[in-house]
Order: C-alpha cells, then structure tokens, then sequence
C-alpha cells in the first residue's frame, strides 16, 4: 500500500516551528501580564519553557507516527488491503517489521533532530535578545541533551504501543486516541516539577513497546485467508 511520504515530511518540518511559536507565546506572558511572574514564577523561567518544548514536539511527533503506522500497518492488513498484503513472496514478519521500524525509525530521527533544533534557535535567540527573565547558563543545554535522547525512544515506544490498541480494532481512530492518552499521562507528569518520571514513563512504555511488537507480530502470523 502506498503513502504519501512527503505529506508527512512536510508536517514533520512544520513541527518544529509550531513549538518554536508556542515557546516564543510562553516567553511573551510576564510582558503582558507582569503578575505572572509573581503569583506563577515558573512560567517565567527556561526550565518549564524547555520543558515544554519536549512535551510539544514528542506530542507532534508521536501523534504524527500513530497516524503513518495506521495507515501503513492497520490499513494494510483490513479487510480491504489484506489479501493484497499476504501476497508478496517475502515473509510476513519482515513485511510487518519493515513497515513498524521506517515508521519508528523516522520519528526518533526527526524528534531527536527537531528537538535540538528548536533548543539551538531558542536558546540562541535568547543569548542576543532574551525575552525570558530568567539566566541562562550552561547547565540548561546540559540538561537537554538527555531529553534529546530521551526523544528518540519515547516517540517510536509511545507508537508501538498505540499501534499494538488500535489494531484489536483495525481503527486508525483507535491507534490515534491511544496514543494521545498514552502521551497525556507523561504531559500530566510535568506538572510534578521533576523531569524523573520522564525517564520512568520511557522505560516503561519501551518494554511495552517490545511486548507489542511480538504480540503483533505473532497476530500477523497467525492471520488466515
């Protein structure tokens, strides 16, 4: 089955400048409302506003692959497109497993890839002409390079377990809201104000990821014509 990979790509290149708004939008609150610094101060400082731009593009990303793996896997083996897709003379785990890893190949690149991005034009932008009234020092950009990493996995484990939901329904919609819910629950996480349940979020949507696969993979196996 085939997909329009460059209208993906071109919604891949949008997210970054989407979140770059969003953090400029943030930046911009204490100069219109100067409470904010007062009765909120961490909206005021780099570490939420970095914060966010994690949570902002993993959601871009992820949301963006539980769409491509719908129409790549779920559709593919409908009712529909089944017949079509067992029919190719290669195997069916390499056919499934060919399509699940572009998919969460090219979401880990481009999150990781988006991330830095946005952080270098920020965090530059904010070194000649600051908007934030925070200070800005070298120990956010070390902080960053961890969530870069950490992008690369959450995006492709948070997919993997959405795909493994919507495909006991074969519902693109499914897939699509499982990844939404799956990734609220690390978007809620934030407002503890510690980045250490990230990182257990990532670990253990990971395993979930490994489950999924073999349990999907296995189902694919087992189809019959």
């Amino acid at each position: 089955m085939k997909v329009d990979c460059k209208h993906y790509l071109g919604i891949a290149f949008l997210i970054p400048v989407v979140v770059l708004a969003f953090l400029y939008f943030f930046a911009s609150i204490p100069h219109f409302d100067p409470t904010v610094q007062i009765s909120d101060s961490e909206i005021a400082s780099y570490s939420f506003i970095l914060n966010m731009a994690f949570l902002l593009n993993s959601a871009g990303f992820i949301f963006l692959g539980a769409t491509m793996l719908g129409k790549l896997i779920i559709e593919s083996y409908s009712n529909k497109n089944i017949y079509l897709t067992l029919s190719y003379p290669v195997s069916r785990e390499r056919i499934f497993f060919s399509k699940l890893g572009i998919v969460c190949l090219l979401g880990s690149i481009l999150s990781a890839l988006s991330l830095a991005i946005i952080d270098i034009v920020f965090l530059s932008a904010e070194k000649i002409l600051p908007l934030v009234h925070d200070q800005l020092n070298i120990y956010l950009l070390v902080k960053q390079i961890p969530m870069i990493f950490l992008s690369i996995l959450l995006v492709p484990a948070i997919d993997t377990c959405s795909l493994w939901i919507g495909w006991k329904k074969r519902s693109i919609a499914l897939t699509f809201f499982s990844s939404l819910v799956l990734f609220s629950l690390v978007g809620n996480s934030a407002s503890l104000g510690t980045n250490t349940l990230f990182y257990i979020f990532t670990i253990f949507y990971f395993f979930g990821a490994l489950f999924s696969s073999l349990s999907l993979v296995n189902q694919v196996k087992r189809i019959e014509i």
